[in-house]
């Protein structure tokens, strides 16, 4: 048996009362105002809400205090279902002059040879540049003591994954000794590896 329209209408406008009560001015208006009850069947309340968002949001942080109310009102036994209306094919203008005739193929494009990379600059050639590593200075032949401990550990680290280091790029102080030691043994680990150091 339906319930009269008048009824179930006004009992919304009253749980839109307690809700007003219970939320902010802006949440109210924005997400509980733009509702509209649609019919009402003992069982089920169907509401019109403008689109998904709203569905979600409701559910996921206003039902807890809008079942009581609801509840209250319409019955322990009440089910909320969401009607969302379909966007209108017609909602976006379309000028007259527009083509409108329906695309009958899609071709797609097979040859792709002639497709320039927009990464490449023209005219610029790599440029391969001497590490002058030493070869004698590896991560094996190195002694780690107390002072240069955290230069190994930073050193290990970029020579091991430098794209998920903390320490990349690795710039090391100090004297040229160490400094070069260190860049020699990243650079021999890791040959992509660009370490500067500092004299």
């Amino acid at each position: 048996m339906l319930a009269p329209a008048q009824t179930y209408c006004e009992k919304w406008q009253t749980c839109l009362d307690q809700i007003k009560s219970r939320t902010t001015e802006e949440e109210f208006v924005k997400w509980f105002k733009p509702i509209v009850p649609l019919e009402f069947d003992g069982k089920t309340l169907r509401l019109c809400v403008p689109n998904m968002s709203y569905v979600y949001q409701i559910e996921k942080h206003y039902i807890p205090f809008l079942r009581p109310i609801i509840s209250q009102l319409y019955g322990q036994e009440i089910r909320l279902h969401y009607a969302v209306p379909k966007n209108d094919a017609q909602s976006v203008p379309v000028s007259k002059e527009a083509d409108t005739t329906a695309i009958s193929q899609f071709s797609t494009q097979t040859n792709t040879a002639n497709i320039k990379n927009p990464f490449v600059i023209p005219g610029l050639k790599k440029i391969v540049i001497d590490p002058q590593l030493n070869p004698n200075y590896t991560f094996a032949t190195f002694i780690e003591g107390e002072c240069n401990r955290l230069a190994r550990s930073a050193g290990m680290a970029v020579a091991v994954d430098p794209a998920h280091t903390p320490f990349n790029p690795l710039y090391i102080y100090g004297n040229s000794t160490s400094c070069s030691r260190s860049a020699t043994k990243c650079g021999s680990a890791t040959p992509n590896c660009r370490c500067f150091t500092s004299r």
